[in-house]
């Protein structure tokens, strides 16, 4: 993402070539209209640090902010984030905008794109033989 300024066209086209999982060091910046992630291909978006949201919107996924989030949408078109939504600080919200939870979209996130299972004699518990 650029050093200020939207974020939008990178995280799109980071998605649009396969990631999933997006990372995004420092603030955030989306200007809309922006669509990232599908029902199909949900997105994991974690932001180590503050979330600007400002125009329409469309995230299917789950979006971490770790730091405070402010999201405005007074235009038309709709701002909708369909999954989760967690704010480690404040969250300041300005016009409509919708949070949808649904476990589907949970599912296709712990399923796809990361589930861990402990596989038999992969773990050792420090003792030796």
């Amino acid at each position: 993402c650029p050093a200020a300024g939207d974020c939008g066209p990178a995280l799109v086209s980071a998605h649009d070539a396969g990631w999933r999982i997006l990372w995004v060091e420092g603030p955030l910046q989306l200007d809309g209209p922006v669509t990232l992630g599908g029902p199909d291909a949900p997105v994991l978006l974690v932001v180590n640090g503050d979330v600007t949201l400002r125009g329409p919107l469309a995230l299917t996924g789950m979006l971490f902010a770790r730091g405070h989030m402010a999201w405005t949408h007074t235009a038309g078109g709709t701002s909708r984030i369909t999954g989760m939504l967690v704010v480690q600080g404040d969250l300041t919200t300005t016009g409509r905008m919708d949070i949808v939870y649904q476990q589907a979209v949970a599912d296709q996130l712990r399923n796809r794109i990361g589930s861990y299972v402990r596989v038999s004699g992969g773990l050792r518990d420090g003792t030796v033989d």
